[in-house]
């Protein structure tokens, strides 16, 4: 048991290690390795945090199959295996339901992810629900609501210290006020971020940063420097591992016009 415990946790590191620097589908192989050791050994709070992360990168690696089975996997765990279901479980369903654009089931997991967070006073797990929840008011053009959960979420990052969530917040609140044509105000949050992203060393967040920066320069009629940082971008991403945001850059630089041929924007 010892010997098995010590060899999921070194998977489980080593996958996370690939997901920081970008190696998608090695994390992937890690981490389903690190999952099935620890399901079998019982250790379900490792179990699922390898599932919070296959998830992601399932999402990135555009494995719409896999995020199914995901979810799958969790619902038979509370229905047929009799499992309690804690914050971070419903936390997990509800990325399923997200990524699959089910964002009306997200917010009801999210709102059992809280309540369990609330009864159990787990301030990190709430983060998350939170977090969750601002997301999915986002995804549905609700700008306001969202930007009342981030609020919320600044009060816990001031006694609180949960880095990836603070991240992701920050980039997703400069998306909402770039949506909502407070350019300045995205440019000083997305800016801000990366501070946070020296420090935690994952390249995603680095990346997902540039590509909000690009489409609020362009939004805000700086085509220049919207082509300095597309430019970047396209040179940064492996799109073997990066499926979802390759195709997301690609398709901005064509919808707007940036395309090298025409614009200057090199396309090596």
């Amino acid at each position: 048991m010892a010997h098995t415990s010590q060899l999921s946790q070194q998977l489980f590191e080593l996958g996370k290690l690939y997901c920081d620097r970008g190696d998608f589908l090695l994390a992937i192989e890690r981490l389903r390795e690190a999952a099935e050791i620890f399901r079998t050994d019982g250790q379900l709070t490792q179990f699922l945090k390898c599932q919070n992360l296959l998830l992601r990168l399932y999402a990135e690696t555009e494995k719409s199959a896999a995020i199914q089975d995901t979810k799958e996997l969790l619902q038979d765990l509370a229905l047929k295996d009799g499992v309690e279901l804690g914050a971070k479980t419903y936390y997990t369903l509800a990325l399923c339901s997200s990524y699959r654009g089910q964002t009306e089931a997200a917010l009801e997991y999210l709102q059992k992810s809280i309540a369990i967070a609330l009864a159990k006073d787990d301030k990190e797990d709430l983060c998350y629900a939170i977090a969750g929840t601002a997301n999915a008011y986002a995804r549905m053009g609700n700008f306001q609501d969202a930007l009342r959960e981030i609020y919320n979420l600044k009060v816990f990052f001031e006694v609180l210290d949960v880095p990836e969530v603070k991240t992701s917040t920050l980039i997703l609140n400069g998306h909402i006020l770039r949506e909502l044509k407070r350019y300045d105000q995205a440019i000083e949050v997305l800016w801000s971020g990366f501070e946070l992203v020296k420090s935690q060393k994952m390249l995603m967040s680095y990346i997902y940063l540039i590509y909000n920066l690009a489409q609020t320069y362009y939004q805000m009629g700086d085509r220049d420097l919207a082509k300095v940082y597309f430019n970047l971008l396209r040179r940064t991403i492996d799109p073997v591992n990066m499926i979802r945001l390759s195709k997301l850059v690609e398709k901005d630089i064509l919808n707007l016009g940036l395309d090298g041929k025409n614009s200057g924007l090199s396309i090596v």
